[in-house]
């Protein structure tokens, strides 16, 4: 075996291991399971790096109800991936901890905004918490909550769209998309220690206009690793909905180690290989 050709079989199985790599050590669920062949999700484990569905506290609003968008009987929404999608409606809050804790890591997934331009709607949208366990038993959205994001219609200020919050006490911060209610979404954050403090990258590509926005935020402290993610539609009633799938939870520095691993092995293999061709000229 020829140097050239070690190094093309080295390249190959680097590649090769970072495929298995990114399979091992991402997260992923996904609606269309046959484990949500009951029309439910709260209770169930499905997909992989998970723990199972559970319902937080309920606001006062409208009382709303948890279940599988795309469903016969339930046809507020249709899926917005595949056959069926996760969906709440009027005001519910739904949670879904992490098998373990991610200081650095990368959430994906596709969401849509059925919500209504009326006075008491309110925010719909997601959040990264610190904890799966609740202090108090109330299980309440805000608690352990490091960045909440989503879609909010603020009928005291007018504004209207994608925005993020580090405290929503102090309000939120608008990205723009007031019209985005009602399209497929894909939202991805990120989250990783930067200068003392926790950085997050938001991005929300609107799948059906081809339109993008995008946000830096940067905490004021450095921020615990993620445990929970959350979600929660505070609707005005039941008619306003939103609608979730396909989540994708990438740990990153549990990825990069085995990849780097691989990587080194090839370059030692080539020195090898090298060493080798060297005696058998003299």
């Amino acid at each position: 075996m020829n140097v050239t050709l070690a190094i093309v079989l080295a390249a190959a199985l680097s590649a090769s291991a970072a495929s298995v790599c990114a399979g091992a050590f991402s997260w992923k669920d996904d609606a269309d399971d046959d484990d949500y062949s009951l029309g439910q999700y709260i209770g169930v484990n499905a997909g992989n790096g998970f723990d199972a569905w559970i319902l937080l506290e309920k606001g006062s609003t409208a009382d709303g109800a948890s279940y599988l968008a795309g469903q016969p009987f339930h046809p507020e929404q249709p899926a917005i991936e595949g056959a069926s999608s996760w969906g709440m409606n009027g005001t519910q809050m739904v949670g879904r901890g992490l098998e373990q804790p991610v200081p650095v890591g990368t959430w994906t997934f596709l969401a849509a905004h059925n919500v209504a331009n009326i006075f008491d709607s309110g925010f719909s949208g997601f959040n990264l918490r610190s904890l799966k366990t609740s202090s108090d038993g109330l299980w309440l959205f805000t608690e352990s909550e490091l960045l909440r994001f989503g879609f909010n219609d603020d009928p005291y200020t007018g504004e209207q769209g994608i925005c993020y919050s580090l405290d929503p006490d102090s309000g939120y911060v608008y990205l723009g998309g007031r019209d985005w209610i009602g399209t497929t979404l894909e939202y991805s954050v990120s989250w990783q220690p930067s200068g003392g403090v926790t950085q997050y990258s938001l991005s929300v590509k609107n799948l059906d206009t081809g339109e993008t926005l995008e946000e830096t935020i940067f905490a004021t402290s450095a921020h615990p690793p993620v445990e929970m993610l959350g979600t929660a539609i505070f609707g005005a009633n039941n008619a306003e909905t939103i609608t979730f799938d396909t989540y994708w939870v990438v740990p990153e520095p549990a990825a990069a180690v085995p990849v780097l691993a691989v990587v080194c092995l090839a370059a030692a293999l080539c020195r090898r290989l090298r060493f080798v061709r060297v005696r058998l000229r003299r």
